[in-house]
């Protein structure tokens, strides 16, 4: 499977039929007997419809809410504001986002395209080759000085990646990244399975391509941003630590707008990140025109101050990201929760579709989720109108009900439990959650610490019955949100410390598929039967909403999850 965005057969965009009606303007010579030809349809693309023609120059202003700015290429913490790095695939730019929106971080590969890259092909059961565009060159400056980039450089990107240990978790099967020639390269593995080709596609973080001059300066030239290397579309011009970063213009750019297949990018003079820390000066730098983009996928407005943006700005855009939330998740050994009956019982006692309404304001679904979010598409995800009705029966808020479950595991007046959290989670859902729990006879005391002493805590298996978590709906490739309950995990004690003999054998199911659609039904098993088990309680999916000016185009609210913000940035311009 070759798949590269430039090519029209690969294309899976929808697209429009309208008729235009021909409108002929008489020259001074023209004869007086010419009449106007009716044109016939024109097919017109979902973007063309949308924002119209694309404009060169101006300026782009997103806030950012810490501008920290770490220079060390294939550090993840680089990707947020790395405006001169690409990967070699990214999402596909063409298919309308009717068809699929592009707010999740995970994308399944039907939605990747090629960006440095021009497609892969797999040639044998554990070895892909993907193929490098030509005429590719890093930015014309320190280090790099415009020379041409090539599958060397992919080599070179991979092989510091693959031990990493931050990397090594994205790349658990990778073995090595060789250059067959000066651009194919081929990705080989140290054992045949269908999810190798996330590890290839990267659809949920990607590994960075960078150079080896950067590697081979002193650690005083690496401090210098005037070297960030990069074959982006923007060149680092200005860095102010906690003030700003800005991008301009590469005049060499490779790379070209593939729905406008003439059009050199980037279309923006400049990209700019400005620190605004507080969300309502930011909102007001918002409402004055000061900033362009209001999107963060961790730091974004309430709902109240949502709707205070969209009641005062009578043209701006947004969209919501529905995000996962964090879970109350029961320890596998407890004894309370050892008995599914009280599991069942906790699950019925929430009523999602009041909090969805009231605390979310309508602005998600009260619907339970699986371990991935429904957006990422059915291939992968069962919709909760699928889900079997002996499972859906307990999903189902029944609080009479519950408390019918509580009595038959022994509990007939309910009982007194503690859950660990932590401080930076949504303590007021939390909070929400206790009280459904208190209807039902269950008494949760909260104990709450920072971040690090509720991860270390949880890592050691420090609480006895409750843990708040992320741990559903989440955004993750497929492999990663199961291993979460996984047996064999380290550390898992995050999760509850599931050790379910009957999920093992699903998990290893999974990782045996001989295809990718025998490893999507393997992994919807695993998930159904999971939520027949009721090891975690979720409300719903949270909505966290992102805004961007009207005068922006070429950008329809995708999430810029690691490097994904800059093959969109190339691809916008202003309109004002």
């Amino acid at each position: 499977c070759i798949r590269d965005s430039t090519i029209p057969a690969c294309a899976e965009g929808k697209t429009t039929t309208v008729t235009k009606t021909a409108t002929v303007t008489a020259s001074p010579t023209a004869s007086p007997t010419e009449t106007a030809t009716p044109t016939t349809p024109v097919e017109t693309k979902w973007w063309e419809e949308k924002w119209g023609e694309p404009k060169y120059g101006g300026n782009l202003v997103i806030r950012a809410g810490t501008v920290d700015l770490t220079l060390q290429p294939q550090d993840p913490r680089a990707s947020q504001y790395s405006l001169w790095f690409e990967a070699l695939f990214g999402d596909d730019r063409l298919i309308d986002r009717e068809e699929h929106d592009f707010t999740t971080a995970f994308k399944p590969t039907e939605y990747m395209s090629g960006w440095l890259a021009k497609g892969w092909e797999q040639i044998n059961p554990t070895t892909y080759l993907v193929e490098i565009r030509e005429g590719i060159t890093w930015q014309n400056k320190p280090p790099t000085y415009g020379r041409e980039f090539t599958a060397a450089d992919v080599e070179y990107s991979y092989t510091r990646a693959i031990p990493d240990p931050f990397w090594s978790g994205f790349l658990p099967n990778l073995k090595e990244v060789v250059a067959v020639d000066d651009y194919a390269v081929e990705f080989r593995f140290k054992s045949a399975n269908p999810m190798n080709i996330f590890e290839v596609v990267g659809p949920y973080i990607a590994v960075v391509q960078v150079p080896h001059e950067w590697y081979e300066l002193s650690e005083a030239e690496q401090q210098d941003w005037k070297n960030a290397p990069g074959t982006g579309a923007f060149i680092l011009t200005d860095y102010q630590p906690a003030v700003s970063i800005t991008g301009s213009r590469n005049p060499d750019y490779w790379g070209y707008d593939e729905r406008y297949p003439d059009n050199q990018l980037p279309y923006l003079d400049t990209m700019k990140y400005i620190q605004i820390q507080d969300m309502a000066t930011a909102i007001s730098a918002l409402r004055s025109g000061q900033i362009d983009v209001l999107s963060d996928s961790r730091d974004y407005p309430t709902i109240a101050q949502a709707e205070t943006i969209m009641s005062s700005i009578s043209d701006i855009n947004m969209t919501w990201w529905l995000t996962w939330g964090p879970n109350v998740i029961f320890r596998y050994e407890s004894e309370i929760f050892s008995d599914i009956n009280v599991r069942r019982a906790m699950q019925m006692s929430l009523d999602r579709e009041t909090i969805a309404q009231t605390y979310y304001k309508g602005y998600t679904v009260g619907e339970p989720v699986g371990f991935l979010q429904p957006q990422i598409g059915e291939s992968w995800v069962t919709p909760y109108a699928d889900w079997p009705a002996d499972i859906k029966q307990y999903y189902e808020y029944n609080p009479e009900k519950a408390k019918e479950l509580l009595a038959d595991a022994g509990y007939p007046n309910g009982f007194e439990t503690q859950i660990l959290a932590s401080t930076q989670d949504d303590m007021e859902l939390l909070q929400i959650m206790q009280a459904y729990f208190q209807d039902i006879g269950v008494d949760m005391e909260i104990d709450a610490y920072d971040r690090t002493t509720h991860r270390a805590l949880a890592v050691d298996l420090k609480y006895d019955d409750m843990i708040y978590e992320q741990g559903m709906g989440q955004a993750s490739p497929p492999n990663n949100a199961l291993i979460n309950f996984w047996s064999e995990t380290e550390n898992r004690g995050r999760f509850g410390n599931v050790s379910d003999p009957e999920f093992d054998r699903l998990v290893e199911k999974f990782f045996n598929a001989a295809t990718l659609e025998e490893a999507q039904e393997a992994f919807k098993e695993a998930d159904m039967y999971a939520m027949s088990q009721h090891w975690a309680v979720g409300a719903c999916l949270v909505p966290s909403p992102q805004f961007w000016q009207s005068w922006v185009k070429g950008w329809n609210g995708e999430s810029w999850w690691a490097a994904w913000h800059n093959i969109y940035q190339a691809r916008m311009w202003v309109d004002k």
